[in-house]
């Protein structure tokens, strides 16, 4: 083989894995700022689903909705920071159970916990967003 088409099949080699690795990073970060917008657009579509509700349940006016409004924006600001504290304090201790229970338990029920644990986190998943759907099955 000559040392241009040595050369040539190297350039075309190196293209195709630089075309990969970038098409790989550009979905991966698509995909990320993608499941980040559409977790905000759910909070924030709860948040004002709550407000209305709890507006017509209390049979609120204009100027109660007005001075409401601020009170609920800051309280849910607090229970956002208070709830990602605990999502990380939550997923420290799911960890440590992890590492625990592989001490414990021998490699093929190791196997079945994890799988025991993973199917109820996905259930958990499914069922919160069953019911903020409104699906009460």
């Amino acid at each position: 083989m000559t040392t241009e088409r040595k050369r040539a099949i190297i350039t075309i080699s190196a293209t195709l894995i630089i075309g990969i690795a970038i098409g790989t990073l550009a979905s991966g970060l698509w995909t990320r700022k993608h499941y980040t917008e559409r977790i905000s657009r759910g909070r924030a579509e709860m948040r004002r689903g709550f407000e209305r509700k709890l507006f017509e349940a209390v049979d609120a006016d204009q100027q109660q909705i007005k001075a409401i409004q601020p009170i609920m924006k800051a309280t849910m600001a607090q229970v956002d920071s208070l709830q990602s504290k605990t999502d990380r304090e939550v997923r420290l201790l799911l960890d440590s159970l992890d590492l625990k229970m592989k001490s414990v338990l021998r490699e093929d029920q190791y196997v079945k916990f994890k799988s025991f644990v993973s199917k109820g986190r996905d259930s958990n998943r499914h069922n919160r967003r069953m019911h903020s759907r409104g699906n009460h099955n």
